[in-house]
């Protein structure tokens, strides 16, 4: 069958410093459904309209045209396009099958197949689900009846531990992602493992355990991705690349033989000098350190659960061995205090790292969201959807610690524009 994925637009999104490869990289749960689709001889082509202006008339037209069924993500900042086009691909042809997944539908999937025509929803990983369901399409066993709110059996629901062995699934198929086919990607996008083990409060994780690739399945897809599409540098896209210490010893150990360049996201209470050395020499320029606020009851009460001296400790060890170093702070945690948030300001002074604050966003799935849901929206989902929707995930407040506004706006665009200043010559590759 002919099958299309389709990317929605990130309204109001911009990528920082550092990250702008993003909007030219493949996404790897995209890609490893579509390799999937096709290890099985369906054809598959990623419709991506993350950026620019798209009419929706004319993408709906497109997708019935050429495609028997296509799959589509939900997430902030897109979720608007997602329902305009549902409702006008049902119109051309209301027996056109559409199947939802991705972030807002493991989160709010009844909120979500309430606003979008969709004919399945898919709560969890996706790669057989999608198989399943476009298998049967094929077969004739099973036909869209418009509002049929099929979970596929076998699919996994938010929470749970990731069903999916990393290693089952086929090799990235990267030729069918326009950047690479056309050879504008030179940093991309990479999973070496899936979902995270741990529970703070501000992150929305569709799974909180993990499943990690083999090293044998690692080594042979670094290759590939090194010798046949000219890839140079990795951003890994695992949530928690240290979860597990001697995985990141065994791990680096294949990043060295694969002559990559790389970067992670990491927390601040895994590892020690020794190991953020062994990770430099095995190619690694940076590493993304969860500090997020300086106040360790802060941190208890958000669920991270780890420590301002374990910030210290791995800023300098990360520093010391020769790695960039970037620290993620959230603006707005329960329990901030005005000397909190002026210690975020000084931590950065005194260190020199690159800033990355966000605002806490409510996400879908966070408890968060229900603090917001019941504080500035009386209780309406659908309004504080629409709301996080066009205001862009990443880019908006809502004051949810009882501080001023102007203190969180204050604590924000001074490390915002230190952020600025700092990354210069520090960024990521991205051509």
């Amino acid at each position: 069958m002919n099958v299309g994925l389709i990317l929605p637009p990130q309204e109001g999104y911009v990528s920082p410093p550092g990250t702008e490869f993003n909007d030219r990289s493949p996404l790897m749960c995209y890609m490893s459904m579509a390799s999937m689709l096709i290890a099985y001889g369906h054809c598959v082509a990623i419709l991506d309209y993350r950026l620019g202006k798209h009419d929706v008339e004319a993408v709906a037209e497109h997708v019935v045209g050429s495609f028997d069924v296509s799959g589509i993500t939900t997430w902030l900042g897109g979720f608007w396009f997602v329902k305009q086009l549902a409702s006008v691909i049902k119109r051309i042809d209301p027996g056109f099958p559409l199947i939802c997944g991705g972030p807002l539908m493991n989160a709010i999937p009844d909120l979500v197949m309430d606003n979008v025509p969709c004919d399945v929803g898919v709560i969890g990983e996706g790669e057989h689900a999608m198989l399943s369901i476009v298998g049967q399409l094929a077969s004739g066993a099973w036909k869209p009846n418009g509002r049929s709110r099929i979970l596929p059996s076998g699919t996994v629901r938010s929470g749970e531990p990731p069903r999916e062995s990393l290693d089952s699934l086929p090799t990235p198929a990267l030729d069918i992602w326009p950047g690479i086919r056309e050879g504008r990607v030179r940093t991309m996008y990479y999973e070496t493992s899936r979902g995270c083990p741990y529970h703070c409060a501000y992150c929305a994780h569709t799974f909180t355990g993990q499943s990690c690739k083999a090293n044998v399945t690692l080594a042979a897809e670094l290759s590939r991705i090194r010798e046949h599409h000219m890839i140079e540098h990795l951003f890994f896209a695992d949530p928690c690349f240290d979860a597990s210490p001697s995985r990141v010893d065994s791990v680096c150990g294949v990043l060295a033989e694969s002559g990559l360049t790389w970067e992670c996201m990491m927390r601040v209470d895994k590892l020690d000098r020794d190991g953020f050395a062994r990770m430099k020499r095995s190619g690694c320029s940076k590493v993304w350190l969860g500090v997020e606020s300086r106040s360790d009851e802060v941190l208890g009460t958000a669920g991270k659960h780890t420590h301002k001296a374990d910030a210290d400790a791995a800023v300098v060890a990360a520093l010391d061995v020769g790695l960039n170093v970037v620290c993620w702070f959230v603006v707005g945690l329960d329990g901030e205090t005005e000397e909190s948030l002026d210690e975020m300001v000084g931590f950065c002074a005194k260190y020199p790292v690159i800033p990355r604050p966000n605002y806490l966003i409510p996400l879908p799935g966070t408890r968060y969201w229900d603090v917001a849901l019941n504080r500035y929206f009386r209780g309406s989902r659908p309004a504080l959807l629409e709301w996080l929707d066009k205001n862009g995930a990443g880019r908006v407040m809502l004051n949810l610690c009882g501080l001023p506004d102007s203190s969180l706006v204050a604590t924000h665009d001074a490390l915002y524009h230190l952020m600025l200043k700092r990354d210069t010559g520090m960024v990521s590759r991205t051509t």
